[in-house]
């Protein structure tokens, strides 16, 4: 009886106490975007088309969460091939020395009930790190139909000076601030890696079979 007490009391305790449990940011389902004013005639947008990252989620208390985003800047995209390749050059975001931007949490705050947080972080951008807040709202949880593993969805906002990481071509022609605009989905670690696996072998079966037919 009293082993059982005990196995109980510490399977309680590590309930109580467990861990964060990792999410893969899903790059089929994330976007992050950002505008600015031109000549105060237009708000240009563009985003990055390679976004890949880590969410440690705790559903049971929020504020132990955080996430790991990583963004590509050779993936910038606007649907402007010209203005593709000024974004990427030296002149603003100089892909060719600072190849990636990254946001760290360090604090996520629940504002209320109805799923509205505020996640704090570091932000670095053409090799300049600065603070930044993203006032976020958790979308949706629960189970993902598509691959019947956990996740989690989220939107999220902010607004940032680009001149505070040394990227202050075009001022005040080409606006200082940037709105930021994030949507994204997260999926349990290891059942998103099992499900991307499967379907994987499965094109590559099909393929092999589509090959034999004809040869």
């Amino acid at each position: 009886m009293r082993t059982i007490l005990a196995m109980s009391c510490l399977f309680a305790f590590a309930s109580a106490t467990a861990a964060p449990v990792a999410y893969t940011i899903d790059p089929a389902h994330t976007q992050v975007q950002f505008s600015w004013n031109h000549l105060q005639f237009s708000n240009p947008e563009a985003g990055f088309d390679d976004v890949a990252g880590t969410l440690m989620w705790d559903a049971d208390d929020v504020t132990k969460s955080s996430v790991d985003v990583t963004m590509q800047v050779a993936s910038v995209h606007s649907h402007v091939a010209l203005l593709d390749e000024k974004l990427k050059s030296a002149e603003f975001l100089d892909s060719g020395h600072f190849p990636k931007a990254r946001f760290v949490s360090t604090r996520v705050e629940r504002l209320d009930d109805a799923g509205h947080l505020r996640i704090s972080g570091k932000l670095t951008v053409h090799g300049v790190t600065q603070p930044a807040d993203l006032d976020a709202h958790i979308n949706r949880t629960g189970i993902y139909p598509m691959i019947e593993v956990p996740g989690a969805g989220f939107s999220a906002s902010t607004v940032i000076k680009r001149s505070q990481f040394g990227v202050g071509a075009g001022i005040p022609y080409v606006g200082d601030e940037l709105q930021v605009r994030i949507t994204a989905e997260a999926l349990e670690a290891v059942g998103y890696a099992k499900a991307m696996k499967a379907m994987a072998e499965a094109a590559a079966a099909a393929a092999n079979k589509s090959v034999a037919q004809n040869p």
